[in-house]
């Protein structure tokens, strides 16, 4: 038998027992963006990481964002697997030194950094093409553009390979635009991605992202809407959306609806469009299909398709029809249409926005040429509407004379006329008529007439370049009648909008 000496047993009870309890610091990585990333100003930048300690719980690790040009940036704990994600908007511009601190419950912490670049000279050149040695990311399912019912689970499934790291290696996220992160973590070893989702109702744009171990992104992105599963289930067929046809054309719509509670034939069917309005309320037949002919005005239309159930429930699709309307397309190019007041579509130089010159043309398309150059007697270019010019011979015996200046005859259209009476007299009045000073360039020619107002007649004509005169005389046993009216036109145009003559009357 072994002895074991007192003293030691004693030395042994009385000595001090140290235990010292051991604590591990956390582990954090910073995972997106990459190192020496960059972003433009203003965009919102997504940051994604994972922190994780051996002897404390995910949800009970201190988090601390922060920039050394903006401060602290956020402190969202983990979630039960770690990873973190914060997105900031409005960075300051320069470079940053972004760190992510984790700190664990013995107050222990570990920290990883990033240089991050905001800056509008991002070395780029927006081809779209994956660099190489990036991970190559597909998404299979939802499709772009694809339609789901918010009561539907979507198994969103992708895959992502990479020339250097298998699946497992590689830390993929999933980010829907309104439904936020739905999935974060590492693809199979075939690069599978499968992850169950109930998206909420509305569009969706989902981006799958990956990073491998040398530093290099992708994000592949669809689009997708989600309709309200408990409402009527509603498909345009026909035409196809982004069609076009002429305004003659008679278009032939065609749809689709269903309801899990009302008959097809029971759901309110409209069809609208938001030029046109009401297009057709003709309910479907039992197997959902509705359809309808007609002819569209001229435009870009929205069309849509509205079923509405017996709780009131509605479902809809849109699509856009256009249709050409010949005068609603500028032909010459001058920013205007025969719908918009263009007078000839063939000529650039002729429409509303033009300024009116001399040149015999509706420059202006207002219905009447070189209009600008018009005298104070405008518009007088018919018996019908001769300016009054008084009575003449108002006085017995007595000679009165009267002159018009400043008068234009400003294209060779133009003509003016002038209307005069002359007083119940008892004995001759002599008149006499001229016109003076008229222009001559271009070798003009004109003609002055003198008409009888009550039968509509010529009763006198002259014709020459520079002055017409014309001697008339009556009595109060004239047919005549006392009105008469003097026209003056041009036969050859002088080409001058703005060179004035003068008008005489005398009795």
């Amino acid at each position: 038998m072994r002895v074991i000496p007192v003293t030691a047993l004693l030395l042994v009870a009385c000595g001090d027992t140290l235990v010292t309890k051991y604590n591990s610091p956390p582990e954090v990585a910073i995972l997106l963006p990459a190192d020496y990333a960059q972003v433009p100003p203003g965009a919102t930048v997504e940051f994604i990481g994972l922190a994780g300690d051996q002897q404390s719980a995910p949800k009970d690790i201190d988090i601390v964002w922060t920039s050394t040009l903006d401060g602290e940036l956020g402190s969202d704990p983990p979630d039960s697997d770690g990873n973190l994600y914060l997105a900031v908007n409005g960075l300051s511009p320069g470079t940053h030194v972004i760190t992510l601190t984790a700190i664990d419950e013995e107050e222990e912490s570990s920290n990883a950094s990033i240089t991050l670049d905001v800056t509008n000279n991002i070395d780029t050149d927006d081809t779209g093409v994956v660099p190489t040695g990036a991970p190559l990311i597909e998404i299979a399912n939802p499709q772009n553009g694809g339609s789901y019912l918010s009561t539907e689970v979507i198994n969103i499934i992708a895959t992502i390979t990479d020339d250097v790291d298998p699946g497992p290696a590689l830390v993929a996220e999933l980010l829907d635009v309104p439904d936020g992160l739905l999935w974060s973590g590492n693809p199979t070893m075939s690069g599978t991605v499968s992850v169950p989702w109930t998206f909420s109702e509305g569009s969706h744009t989902l981006s799958l992202s990956a990073i491998d171990t040398e530093g290099y992104t992708s994000t592949e992105e669809v689009s997708f809407t989600v309709a309200d599963g408990t409402r009527p289930v509603v498909s345009i067929d026909d035409p196809a959306d982004g069609a076009t046809y002429n305004l003659t054309d008679v278009i032939t719509f065609r749809g689709t609806v269903s309801d899990d509670l009302t008959a097809a034939q029971d759901l309110g069917v409209v069809w609208s469009s938001d030029i046109g309005g009401v297009l057709s309320t003709n309910p479907s037949n039992g197997s959902g299909t509705t359809v309808f002919a007609s002819a569209l005005g001229g435009g870009t239309h929205t069309i849509t398709l509205a079923a509405t159930d017996e709780e009131g429930k509605e479902g809809r699709d849109t699509i856009v029809v256009t249709v050409d309307d010949p005068n609603a397309i500028d032909d010459d190019g001058d920013g205007w249409s025969e719908n918009e007041g263009d007078c000839d579509d063939a000529n650039p130089l002729l429409n509303p926005g033009a300024t009116d010159i001399c040149d015999g043309e509706d420059n202006n398309c207002d219905g009447i040429v070189n209009d600008d150059w018009f005298d104070t007697y405008e518009i007088n270019d018919s018996m019908s509407t001769a300016a009054e010019i008084g009575e003449v011979g108002e006085i017995l015996f007595l000679s009165s004379s009267m002159t018009i200046s400043g008068l234009t005859l400003s294209s060779d259209v133009d003509e003016d006329w002038f209307q005069f009476e002359v007083d119940d007299i008892w004995i001759f009045l002599d008149i006499s008529i001229s016109a003076s000073g008229l222009p001559s360039t271009g070798g003009a020619r004109y003609v002055m007439e003198l008409y009888s107002v009550d039968d509509g007649v010529v009763i006198q004509s002259t014709s020459g370049t520079t002055s017409l005169n014309l001697n008339f005389s009556t009595t109060i046993f004239s047919d005549y009648g006392n009105d008469f009216a003097v026209r003056i036109y041009a036969t050859t145009w002088s080409g001058s909008c703005s060179d004035d003559y003068n008008f005489t009357i005398t009795s």
